[in-house]
């Protein structure tokens, strides 16, 4: 049976507001080379590069009022991440 793919939006690091496709894994290493709105999933190898980090999925409540998952730097906190997409402007 194939992953169900999901689009996830990244919260903090050098992947802050890019878009990424995942299978079902919870943890990945990203590489700020990938474009903004990229719906690939990332190639591991590229992702060794010194500027990659790792990011979770985690569960956060979203400006929106509403509890989405999002890819959070793995260092941050869900509090930390939680704040920062509270900090952005509304749409």
């Amino acid at each position: 049976m194939a992953a169900r793919e999901r689009t996830y939006r990244c919260v903090g690091g050098p992947c802050d507001g890019m878009l990424h496709t995942l299978g079902e894994e919870r943890r990945i290493r990203l590489s700020p080379q990938h474009d903004e709105g990229s719906t690939d999933i990332p190639d591991r190898a590229a992702a060794q590069s010194p500027e990659s980090a790792e990011y979770d999925v985690r569960r956060l409540l979203a400006p929106d009022g509403k509890w989405h998952e999002f890819l959070v730097l793995s260092a941050w906190t869900s509090m930390q991440a939680t704040v920062w997409l509270n900090r952005l402007p509304r749409r």
